[in-house]
């Protein structure tokens, strides 16, 4: 999709560029992300939060920092996720791709994203992580997802529960805006307070803690994975068992994909 708007960028930039980041951009990168490529799930928030909580708890000051904008006022940032509704746009890809790829589901995050990016505005290229970064690139995305109120980090299960979609989602990317001014209509998008979102199932639900229970004993076991991934799917449905999440539970060969990586439901 192009945008009418949307403009290739000129050589000569300098590092710092003059183009900004306005809601509309958001919302227009929202939008392609959702309708091209299954990415539905997108929740704004400010860098700056994020370094603050690391630096707050002892356990997590030795990650490394997002980077934020020297010249702004706060430091615009996405966490993008998805439910079940990747499935299709990424079998499609599959199907057409020839390449072998390692992990066919990052690349096709990775590409979908840039493409949504370059659709909008060539000129606009946000420091991009992806779960599977180490090192200086490591982010910890289940606290992103939590501290953003995009879902509710279970302590017990350390799963990310949805008020929509439950734990039948998924965390892919982080994009921060830290080389560009920030447009005023921007700052209302932060009204949450970080961390204010709740668990959409009590903490101490009987059937979260008996799955948990049943995986826990299998681990002690050391039971080969083949036994126990199903015991990694009742978790999930046990902490979705709420509506609407629970018409949003992967279908069952996407449940094999993620669990066993199996090729042949890509076909």
């Amino acid at each position: 999709m192009q945008w009418s708007d949307s403009r290739e960028c000129p050589h000569n930039l300098t590092k710092f560029s003059m183009t900004s980041i306005t809601r509309k951009y958001l919302e227009r990168l929202e939008a392609v992300l959702v309708a091209q490529y299954g990415l539905d799930l997108f929740q704004v928030f400010r860098a700056e939060a994020y370094n603050a909580f690391l630096a707050s708890d002892h356990r997590y000051t030795h990650l490394p920092r997002l980077p934020t904008a020297s010249n702004a006022a706060f430091t615009p940032a996405v966490l993008i996720g998805n439910y079940k509704a990747i499935w299709e746009p990424f079998k499609q890809y599959c199907q057409r791709t020839t390449d072998q790829l390692d992990n066919p589901l990052d690349t096709f995050v990775a590409e979908s994203i840039h493409e949504a990016l370059q659709s909008i505005d060539q000129c606009i290229k946000p420091t991009l992580f992806y779960p599977y970064e180490t090192g200086p690139k490591f982010v910890h995305f289940q606290k992103v997802a939590h501290l953003s109120n995009m879902a509710h980090l279970h302590p017990d299960a350390n799963l990310c529960v949805h008020p929509q979609y439950g734990a039948w989602m998924a965390l892919r990317a982080v994009l921060v805006f830290d080389k560009y001014p920030v447009s005023n209509d921007l700052v209302n998008m932060f009204q949450q307070e970080p961390f204010s979102i709740q668990s959409p199932i009590p903490l101490d639900d009987p059937k979260v803690q008996e799955a948990l229970c049943a995986f826990m004993n299998a681990c002690k076991e050391k039971l080969p994975y083949s036994s126990t991934w199903k015991l990694l799917v009742n978790v999930r449905d046990a902490i979705s068992a709420f509506q609407p999440a629970i018409q949003h539970r992967y279908t069952e060969e996407q449940i094999i994909y993620h669990y066993l990586k199996d090729r042949s439901v890509l076909k």
